[in-house]
């Protein structure tokens, strides 16, 4: 009997282990309305990389400068930053600030596989974790609806090949920077692209929107 006991333990153990995840209960989907203060200042940007949960780009965006001065960034958090000189001479037309979402940190190790992010192996199962644009099994159901055209079978096809070949070899973030993602990624210029980002780069946080 206590043998038996131990090997459902055991199992019981074992599948708990396989099915690891990095959850983040803290951080909203959506902005909040904010009175800025002083010493914040309003920003709107003019893509639609943040296209999410959010319509980041119809806002006017309240950044906070100060939120970081004791370095507690967070994943999750929505930040506001310069691009690197070696970033902007690569992308002249983008602009020289962007907003995007941290998704690691320093010292963790980040990868990618169909869409989906894993941090130090562990799937990053919060609602960034993947392109909240583009869910594979929403586009896949999306394709099996009746009475689509052609055109529109082609262009969810288009889609799920897209997201499936969002693929990222296991890296690991320096010391000092962060690795940022847009949560429209097809449509973001992140560090999918030009890798992690130095602190020193991030003007502030993205703390909400203001009328």
């Amino acid at each position: 009997m206590w043998r038996l006991l131990a090997i459902v333990a055991a199992v019981f153990l074992i599948a708990g282990c396989q099915n690891k995840a990095i959850q983040d209960p803290y951080t909203l989907p959506k902005l909040q309305q904010v009175e800025p203060a002083e010493h914040q200042v309003i920003v709107r940007l003019l893509n639609d990389a943040m296209l999410g949960k959010e319509v980041y780009s119809l806002k006017d965006l309240v950044v906070d400068p100060e939120s970081y001065k004791n370095g507690n960034i967070q994943r999750g958090d929505v930040v506001y930053f310069f691009y690197p000189a070696e970033v902007l001479s690569k992308y002249p037309e983008i602009e020289l600030q962007q907003a995007l979402r941290v998704v690691a940190l320093s010292g963790e190790t980040i990868s990618m596989k169909r869409g989906q992010v894993f941090i130090n192996g562990d799937k990053l199962d919060a609602f960034y974790g993947k392109d909240m644009n583009n869910d594979v099994k929403v586009l896949k159901k999306k394709l099996k609806e009746p009475d689509l055209f052609d055109f529109e079978k082609e262009n969810f096809n288009n889609l799920i090949r897209t997201v499936e070949s969002e693929n990222l070899e296991e890296q690991v973030v320096p010391e000092g920077m962060l690795f940022l993602l847009g949560d429209n990624r097809m449509r973001a210029l992140d560090s999918y692209f030009f890798g992690p980002i130095a602190e020193e780069n991030i003007i502030g946080k993205v703390i909400g929107y203001t009328k």
